[in-house]
């Protein structure tokens, strides 16, 4: 990793600047560690109204949105690995991440070419999953020594990623809706087997890079979160500027980093995630798309056999016991409604 000089506040070395920016206002730090029958719930779960729909919340009576997105630009820069289970919402990353440090990405694919050339400042991948192109096994990426993984709940994640699969199948838009029977369908034929590849993606990443100091592990849930949401991008562009000098002499200033998540993050995730009143909603609530009793407790089982594989990496491991909580109160609604 190279030596990281820049801080808040001090000036940095010099940079290509893009729209204006010298690089000398970019920031730095220390490295991130960084039930009842299934037929009989579903029945009733599909009766549930969905999170009410509309324009995110405005955060604060005043907010500050005079920043700038910027055209992100090629430079040879040191790259790493975006890596994420196929739903957990990379796209939203990638794209962030071109604004905050104003350098291209590319993806395992390098259909632009730029991997291959050395100028994206991160690769996005799916790996272990199928969702891997096949020029990812043979593309030269000795030169990805660091990684950030995109966790996600795999309360959420699975229904996510079979909504990818259907609007794929079917052509539809990104936000066309899915039908519950089609996902519960799915489901039920393909819930293990999915849960399993949740858990070995998981374990892939942290095993190769976490013991290595070399991994970030990044929750949807603090990304998406208006409150957390700034916050996390400061620490993305910690750990990336850690690993290239031009990258942290790239990042915008920290002032900016609310209205760039607002523009960016705040645009694109799912409302539920970043308006704060749905937001809070969301597990108090049986989920839209549901799973029985029995898979829940599969699930948390599973979270559960993952922590006490890592308890020793504190990021990993207080992000799953964060997992287990959401899906016990998401378990307890769904009793309470069975009940009823």
């Amino acid at each position: 990793m190279q030596e990281q000089k820049q801080g808040f506040g001090q000036s940095g070395g010099s940079s290509p600047g893009f729209n204006g920016n010298n690089g000398n206002s970019g920031f730095g730090g220390n490295s991130v560690a960084a039930g009842n029958s299934a037929t009989q719930q579903e029945g009733q779960l599909q009766q549930q109204k969905p999170p009410d729909s509309g324009e995110p919340e405005q955060l604060m009576e005043t907010v500050d949105d005079t920043c700038t997105l910027r055209d992100a630009r090629e430079v040879e820069v040191a790259p790493s690995w975006t890596a994420a289970f196929p739903g957990s919402g990379i796209k939203i990353l990638w794209q962030s991440i071109e604004q905050l440090t104003g350098i291209t990405t590319s993806d395992d694919n390098d259909s632009n070419g730029r991997l291959k050339k050395g100028t994206c400042v991160t690769v996005k991948t799916h790996y272990p999953s199928p969702h891997v192109s096949p020029k990812f096994f043979y593309m030269d990426t000795s030169n990805l020594h660091y990684a950030i993984l995109l966790m996600r709940n795999p309360l959420m994640v699975l229904p996510s990623y079979f909504k990818f699969l259907y609007r794929f199948e079917f052509n539809n838009g990104p936000d066309a809706e899915v039908p519950i029977d089609k996902w519960v369908a799915w489901r039920n034929e393909n819930y293990v087997e999915q849960l399993n590849k949740w858990v070995e993606h998981t374990q892939w990443w942290v095993k190769n890079y976490g013991a290595q100091g070399k991994l970030m592990i990044l929750p949807f849930e603090h990304f998406t979160d208006p409150e957390k949401g700034p916050e996390t991008l400061k620490q993305i562009g910690i750990f990336l500027g850690q690993v290239d000098q031009t990258t942290a002499a790239n990042l915008v200033p920290e002032k900016d980093l609310p209205c760039l998540w607002r523009k960016t993050v705040g645009t694109s995730a799912p409302p539920e995630f970043a308006d704060p009143k749905m937001r809070k909603k969301l597990l108090s609530q049986p989920p839209k798309y549901p799973f029985t009793l029995d898979q829940m407790d599969q699930m948390m089982q599973a979270i559960k056999l993952v922590k006490k594989e890592f308890d020793s990496v504190p990021q990993v491991s207080d992000l799953l016991n964060e997992y287990n909580r959401q899906i016990t109160t998401a378990k307890r609604a769904v009793q309470k409604l069975l009940d009823a």
